[in-house]
């Protein structure tokens, strides 16, 4: 066992192949983590004081996190370390919890190559099968192959989808219909009244993921898919008036086959709805059996297939 002086120097010189790099996490718990990674898995150093950590955090990778800082946060989900005594001070041991942790929280960078259109979207699956907690999905074009990507997030305790544009929507509701039936109900399905959305990203209980295209079409034209940590999500980047917000508090009331309206929330009496309906018909026609809105796209779009990507 060496001293905590001799702790930068190794690892500096530690062989970090095939680790996420630290520069994937923002975060205190996360970055001591994986310091409490590289020295059980690369310096055969079984635990590592709060002190040693913050350390090596400073002195190799200048990143200044106070052992107080450190020594609170693993304190939280306890299941990831594991508290002992060394020469009378207080020192963590990284358990698989939390080198799974890790893996979940790490930075994923895919860039898809239609040549490679298969390799790419298998590895797209294997980021979404990863993807925990209330997914909040925000992608403006969908259709069946939407929700075929979406099946892959076993992890999922609900799947909300925001859109605008639905391809072959019949075949799309008795798609989201099917899929409600063989995975619960944890699917629900909503379409903004006005075309407002453009950025593709899912939010996450560890972070978002952000994709340059959508789910629908994953493969046909060059892309990225960039998975960030929880620090951006929870920043002002998504403003509440999108998907990062709007999909966390519509859905207070079931839609009938897992398909509303984005205003459904505020859906009037059955009488109402008839006038509205009723009314309304010079703007948009409703799809009074699925709760949907279907407004009609620019006449220039239809004629010329031109709908903004």
């Amino acid at each position: 066992m060496t001293g905590p002086s001799d702790l930068p120097g190794r690892f500096r010189d530690a062989d970090l192949a095939e680790l996420p790099p630290l520069s994937g996490f923002h975060e205190p718990r996360t970055q001591a983590l994986w310091v409490l990674w590289v020295g059980r898995d690369r310096l055969k150093e079984p635990m590592m004081t709060p002190a040693e950590i913050s350390l090596v955090l400073r002195d190799v990778y200048g990143i200044s996190v106070p052992r107080q800082k450190i020594e609170a946060a693993l304190s939280t989900r306890q299941a990831a370390v594991v508290r002992r005594k060394r020469n009378g001070l207080r020192a963590y041991q990284l358990m698989q919890a939390g080198v799974e942790e890790l893996a979940a929280k790490a930075a994923v960078v895919i860039f898809v190559d239609p040549q490679q259109a298969l390799s790419k979207i298998r590895e797209t699956q294997a980021v979404l099968a990863d993807l925990r907690g209330d997914l909040s999905v925000c992608d403006p074009y969908v259709d069946g192959r939407t929700l075929d990507l979406l099946t892959d997030c076993k992890a999922a305790t609900s799947i909300r989808l925001l859109t605008v544009h639905i391809d072959k929507r019949t075949a799309f509701e008795r798609d989201v219909r099917a899929f409600r039936k063989e995975h619960g109900d944890i699917l629900h399905v909503r379409v903004a009244t006005q075309k407002v959305l453009h950025d593709r990203y899912i939010v996450h209980d560890d972070g978002m993921l952000f994709s340059g295209t959508s789910l629908s079409g994953l493969g046909l034209k060059q892309s990225v898919l960039v998975s960030l940590g929880e620090d951006l999500r929870s920043t002002s980047c998504v403003p509440r008036t999108t998907c990062g917000a709007k999909l966390r508090r519509c859905d207070t009331r079931p839609a009938r086959d897992g398909l509303a309206d984005e205003h459904d929330r505020d859906r009037p009496g059955r009488a109402d709805r008839r006038a509205l309906a009723s009314s309304s018909c010079q703007e948009g026609r409703t799809r009074a059996n699925t709760g949907l809105t279907n407004e009609p796209e620019p006449a220039q779009w239809k004629a010329n297939d031109q709908r903004p990507r």
